[in-house]
Parts: C-alpha cells; sequence; structure tokens
C-alpha cells in the first residue's frame, strides 16, 4: 500500500455500465496510491453533463456500451477542444479496433484484469497533459510576447530594424523608413552598406555590430539618408529572438536637432566666456593705466597663481574662478581716492586705514555680478594672513580660502621682484629667503612648498 500521505488526487470520469466493474476499478485505483474522486456515466449526455460541471484528470472508458462506446466518447472530447486523456479499459477487443481507437486519439488500451498497467498509464498520461498544458501556456505566452514586441517595433518613434546575424535586414519599422527614405523592400536582405546608410566621414561609422551582444550596448553614430543628408543619433544594440531564430535589434534614436542645438548653445558660451574674459582683462588693465607702478602685475600674478592651483589639484572649472579673481584682486583700488593710490610717499595711519578697505570694496563691487560669484575669495582674502594678523576680516589659518593663500605668496613674490619708484627688484634668492622666513606666519606653509615647486618648474623651463 502506497503511504497516505503521498497519495494523489484523481479526478476520474468513467465510461461504464457496470457497477461491479466500477467497484473493481475503485479498488484498484485506491490500492494504487490514487485518493480517488470518480463519477460513472452510461451515454453521451451523461457524459457531456459531467463534463459541464468540473474538470477531469483523465477518462476511463470501457470500449462498448449499449447506448455509448470510447470511440463516441472520444468525440465528445474532440468537439469540446478538451484534452482530457482518454485511456480505453475493456475486455476482449480486435487488433484492428484498439489500433484505430488509438489512432483516433485515444492515449492507451489497458485489458480488464491487466491491472498492472493501469496506474503507471495513469502516471504518464497525466505527466504527458501537464507537459502539454505548459507547453500551451508558454506557446500563449510566447505568442502574446511577439505581438508585444510586434507592437512596439512598429510604432515606436526610433528608427527600428531586425538583422539576421551576418547584418542583413529582416525587418524595419515605419520610422526607419521615414528616418532613411528606404521602404522596407528595399532593406529587406540587405546589410547597411549595400543600402549606403555607413558615413564614409563619420568616425565611428553607422553599421549595424556585427558581434552578437549580450546585453544593450549605445554609442553615438552618424548614418547618411537616401537623400545624402547627415543624421546623428544614438544607436542602441542588442541580441534578440525574432521569429524563433537569433537576431541583432537596432534602435536609432535621432538627436540631430539636439546636437545641433547643443553645439550652437557651446558656441554661444564660448563667445560669451571670450567676451567675460576680454571685460575682466580690460577692467585689471583699466586699473593698471590709473596705477602706472604695477604695470603687467595682473597678468603674471594671474598666470602663476592658476599653475600653483592646478598643482594643488584644481580641475578647469576651479581655476576658470581662480584665474578671474587673480587677474581682478585689486579691483577694489578704483574706489581707492588718487590722492592716496598716487602718492608718492608713505601713507598715513588714516591713509593706510582707507587703503585697506579695497579688498572689501572688490567684493561689493563684484558680488553682484552673477559670473563672478565664485571668484571673490582673492579680491576679498588676498591680504589674510595664516596667522590672522591680514585684513579685512582677520582670517585664520585654513580659515582663508586656499585660492587666496596661493594667490597671497604670488602676490608678494610679484611685488618684491618688481621695480617700483621707491624701490629696485629684488634678486630671486633673496625674494625666495624672504617668502621661505614668512612661511606660517604670513603664509600657508603649503602654499610656500607649492610656490617653490612652481618657481623651480619655471626656471627649469626658461
Amino acid at each position: 500500500m502506497t503511504d497516505h500521505h503521498a497519495r494523489r488526487h484523481l479526478r476520474v470520469l468513467l465510461v461504464e455500465d457496470s457497477s461491479d466493474d466500477e467497484e473493481l476499478l475503485r479498488r484498484e485505483l485506491v490500492r494504487s496510491g490514487f485518493e480517488l474522486e470518480m463519477v460513472r456515466v452510461q451515454t453521451e449526455s451523461e457524459m457531456a453533463a459531467a463534463i459541464d460541471a468540473q474538470t477531469w484528470d483523465i477518462v476511463l472508458a470501457d470500449y462498448s456500451l449499449p447506448q455509448f462506446d470510447a470511440p463516441a466518447a472520444l468525440r465528445v472530447l474532440q468537439e469540446r477542444e478538451l484534452e482530457i486523456p482518454l485511456l480505453i479499459v475493456s475486455g476482449s477487443v480486435a487488433e484492428g479496433t484498439a489500433v484505430s481507437t488509438l489512432e483516433a486519439g485515444a492515449h492507451d488500451f489497458i485489458s480488464k484484469g491487466n491491472w498492472a498497467r493501469l496506474r503507471p498509464a495513469i502516471e504518464r498520461e497525466l505527466r504527458d497533459a501537464t507537459e502539454r498544458a505548459s507547453g500551451r501556456r508558454a506557446e500563449a505566452l510566447w505568442k502574446e510576447s511577439d505581438e508585444r514586441f510586434a507592437t512596439a517595433f512598429e510604432f515606436s518613434p526610433n528608427a527600428m530594424a531586425v538583422l539576421d546575424e551576418h547584418g542583413r535586414f529582416l525587418e524595419v519599422n515605419a520610422a526607419f523608413v521615414q528616418l532613411t527614405g528606404y521602404e522596407r523592400e528595399e532593406a529587406m536582405g540587405k546589410s547597411s552598406s549595400e543600402l549606403g546608410l555607413v558615413d564614409p566621414r563619420a568616425a565611428r561609422g553607422g553599421a549595424p555590430a556585427q558581434t552578437n551582444p549580450k546585453r544593450w550596448r549605445e554609442e553615438e553614430v552618424t548614418i547618411r539618408t537616401r537623400t545624402g543628408a547627415l543624421r546623428t543619433g544614438i544607436r542602441s544594440v542588442a541580441l534578440v529572438k525574432f521569429d524563433r531564430q537569433r537576431c541583432i535589434l537596432v534602435s536609432f534614436a535621432d538627436i540631430t536637432l539636439r546636437k545641433a542645438a547643443e553645439l550652437a548653445l557651446a558656441e554661444s558660451h564660448r563667445e560669451l566666456g571670450e567676451a567675460y574674459e576680454t571685460t575682466l582683462t580690460g577692467w585689471a588693465r583699466a586699473l593698471e593705466l590709473r596705477d602706472a607702478e604695477t604695470q603687467g602685475h595682473s597678468a603674471r600674478v594671474t598666470e602663476l597663481t592658476v599653475r600653483m592651483a592646478r598643482a594643488a589639484g584644481m580641475d578647469d572649472a576651479q581655476l576658470l574662478h581662480v584665474r578671474r579673481g587673480a587677474l581682478l584682486h585689486d579691483i577694489g583700488k578704483m574706489a581707492i581716492p588718487d590722492a592716496i593710490l598716487l602718492k608718492p610717499g608713505p601713507l598715513s595711519e588714516d591713509e593706510w586705514e582707507t587703503m585697506r578697505r579695497h579688498p572689501q570694496y572688490a567684493y561689493d563691487m563684484l558680488l553682484p555680478i552673477t559670473f563672478l560669484a565664485s571668484a571673490l575669495s582673492i579680491p576679498l582674502c588676498h591680504h589674510e594672513r595664516w596667522d590672522g594678523t591680514g585684513y579685512p576680516r582677520g582670517l585664520h589659518g585654513e580659515d582663508i580660502p586656499i585660492e587666496a593663500r596661493l594667490f597671497a605668496v604670488v602676490d608678494v613674490w610679484d611685488a618684491l621682484s618688481s621695480v617700483r619708484p621707491y624701490k629696485d627688484a629684488w634678486p630671486q634668492d633673496r625674494v625666495l629667503a624672504h617668502i621661505r622666513q614668512l612661511s606660517g606666519s604670513h603664509f600657508d606653509p603649503a602654499a610656500v612648498v607649492l610656490f617653490e615647486q612652481s618657481i623651480q618648474q619655471l626656471t627649469a623651463a626658461a
């Protein structure tokens, strides 16, 4: 006896006129380990009613009944397109009759009394039925997937094509026809090179991939349409199954207008940037024309400060702000009266008080200018000192912005190295010694190290 917990529920529709045979068959199925639910019918109408009432796992049918027979029972199932397996369980039947019934769709023939074959036959048919049902579900899902793919493919706004593994077109969508100018019939069986879609001037070309990508791969390419127009787009390529064969799916998102707009915007930005830089240079030049003693000072300190900032690890965006800040570091002196700015002799304490306001004047002048908002650190803080004794805010150590700390060293270097009406230019070694002496008090020690490295590089290059 099979263990009760291993019993399988079995719904049997029995086509049989003998109640004794029904009971015999019931005992045999229970003995074989099935938990049985069985209904006996004797006529076609009874069978039809039973089928309409519930679902059955298997039909067991005697071959011939007074009002019904197994071939008629098989027809009932077939007319309703039911794939319930039907086994003939009968007494003596002519071999030709049994064969013809099996050919008509019956699944097996078992002689009454040969019960050893019953359970294996039923289990085989149940297993086969499950596999057939799974196959039908898979087929339905595959068909649904194909239909969804076909709809998405055809109505995609991107130009799409399916190619075989050799790069020949198997299918294209309406957007492809509209973009390239080639009708479906013209594209079928040809490669993009044969159609002339590949732009020979394009750096990377526009031919679909000839390999089998495992995942979507995207790249920017240029293609040539039938009229010779060049179109730039993002080409996406992936390996798919189409009509049950491995194919390459290519999607082309046209970005020609977007690229043109980006180029126009970039050119506009470039022109605007040049206008900004010209304006800033003009401001610095105007200040130097007012204070002839510092002619060329802004340009020199700007280049050296940018070199140091690059060595300190700043990126291009940061370097742009450093350049602008260094160029405009003394712009606040435009607000200093000529009597103080151009005074040939020493300044009084009150005059020095006014002069020390030029960083704040610079900040106030430049703050309303949006594109200079990130360049204010040097104009405002280049006279701050590492030890906190500088001005205008008395900032200390790393509270001083790094670009202002770098610039402070360069500013002193250029002032001492240049000829002024009230002094000669200092020799380079004397200036370096002076800067080293002020490391840790006036200057950030790390900025002094970067400065010395930059000066050594410039000297070696010269």
